[in-house]
């Protein structure tokens, strides 16, 4: 399982780097399997195998994203969208700042950033809107030393560019709804009852991972005390609200004395825990840091579920194919 899981994550890796070559890479591994028949599950046929899934899974993934992205043709062309909000609006340089899944019309499955300059109603996370958008292509610069633009928006999904014009016409047809919804009335509960201080900022920041609010003198502090990683919500977040959640069920367990000698207070707890840690995941958005240590978190924990003793090695193999 551990070569085989290593082989995927290869395969993914192998499949970003060159994905030109993927679709033929996946055809010389096939015609390698052939000869390799005879072997043990073992030994060849296992490594070119989960090699060969990685990189077939990655190209589909990448060449299906490649297909939804606006064409050239799209430039400047103002459509009719409706969509939901599937982030928390940021302030942005010319404007207002959000992301939106579309879901009627011709664009429908595609996820558009949009800079809205003069918004009438303010959009929060979660609603769903009638707009009128001028749409814009990915056109991604490659600068050497810089940010991997198109690097970064491939991994947000995010298959093209817009502005929102006519803002006179945009309708709210929902309010906050979903996921998104959710973390915008928290915010704002958390704001109203802590008010516009910088405790506030600081709450819905950790509790939503809503940066919208901290000002530049708060950022400054954070940066000089090398403490501005603990808002941006990653691993160390969730893995503490796992443990917390399995600690206290562990307790619970053993002080009730329920279950004694038939259900480990370890294994009761690990449910739970996984069930906060994807609660607090979804409140910040799932984002891709969270994303990963979800992923990692859900195969320790169902390693230890299911009774299946697993290296440490093993398990890191497994929890990286799942990542990937």
């Amino acid at each position: 399982m551990t070569k085989f899981c290593l082989a995927v994550v290869v395969g993914v890796l192998v499949a970003h780097g060159a994905f030109p070559l993927a679709w033929p890479l996946v055809g010389v591994c096939l015609l390698l399997l052939l000869p390799l028949r005879s072997l043990t599950p073992d030994r060849g046929q296992v490594l070119l195998g989960g090699f060969v899934l990685g990189l077939a899974v990655t190209a589909t993934a990448i060449d299906d994203y490649l297909q939804a992205r606006l064409p050239a043709a799209t430039e400047g062309r103002v459509v009719s969208v409706v969509g939901v909000v599937d982030s928390l609006p940021q302030r942005g340089p010319a404007g207002l700042r959000l992301t939106l899944h579309i879901v009627d019309g011709p664009l429908s499955g595609r996820r558009l950033r949009l800079d809205w300059a003069d918004p009438r109603q303010r959009p929060g996370g979660g609603d769903r809107w009638w707009l009128r958008v001028r749409l814009a292509p990915v056109d991604s610069r490659r600068n050497p030393g810089s940010t991997d633009q198109d690097r970064a928006l491939v991994a947000r999904r995010i298959h093209g560019f817009g502005r929102v014009v006519e803002s006179e016409r945009a309708r709210r047809l929902v309010a906050g709804s979903g996921v998104h919804g959710v973390r915008e009335r928290m915010s704002q509960r958390v704001r109203l009852r802590l008010g516009d201080t910088g405790a506030g900022a600081l709450a819905v920041a950790l509790l939503v991972g809503d940066r919208r609010y901290l000002d530049a003198g708060q950022w400054r502090r954070l940066i000089a005390t090398g403490t501005n990683h603990l808002v941006a919500i990653s691993g160390l977040h969730v893995g503490l609200a796992a443990a917390s959640a399995w600690w206290v069920c562990a307790t619970v367990w053993r002080w009730l004395a329920l279950g004694q000698g038939r259900i480990p207070a370890q294994l009761l707890a690990a449910p739970p825990a996984l069930l906060v840690a994807t609660g607090y995941a979804a409140m910040a958005g799932f984002s891709a840091p969270t994303q990963r240590a979800l992923l990692m978190l859900a195969v320790v924990l169902g390693l230890r579920c299911l009774r299946r003793p697993a290296s440490s090695p093993a398990a890191l193999a497994l929890a990286a194919a799942a990542m990937v």
